[in-house]
């Protein structure tokens, strides 16, 4: 329950984040929920193993889908990891053009926008995995 409590703040934290024009801190707050949920649906199939980063998690996920009737069923048969695939790849590629400075500070003002944007949306939509502590 303690758990749950945290997540619930979490998801608060990230739409008053967003609400208030912090972008990156809502896409941070969603990146920690997304690799929290990745983690629980591992779980729930079976081991998580060594993996460390939301990319490798996710691709595991992809793995055991079409064997595994509860990851069908929690992830919209495979809906929902591919959003998150989406998701974290439209983070990561911000992430290294910011870091190589191919980019301008306006067109990074309006991807992390969007980024954060899709966050809450998709946040929305994983919430009902929320359930397995």
């Amino acid at each position: 329950m303690r758990k749950m409590r945290l997540y619930e703040i979490f998801i608060q934290r990230q739409r008053s984040s967003f609400e208030n024009g912090y972008y990156f801190e809502s896409a941070w707050f969603t990146y920690s929920i997304l690799e929290d949920r990745a983690v629980s649906m591992l779980r729930q199939s079976g081991e998580i193993g060594n993996l460390r980063m939301l990319g490798p998690k996710i691709a595991e996920l992809k793995t055991r889908l079409p064997n595994d009737a509860y990851l069908r069923g929690a992830t919209l048969d495979g809906l929902i990891i591919d959003e998150m695939y989406t998701w974290k790849e439209r983070r990561n590629i911000l992430m290294h053009r910011m870091a190589e400075g191919t980019i301008s500070i306006e067109d990074i003002d309006k991807e992390i926008f969007l980024i954060a944007n899709v966050g809450i949306k998709l946040i929305v939509t994983v919430q009902p995995t929320l359930r397995g502590y």
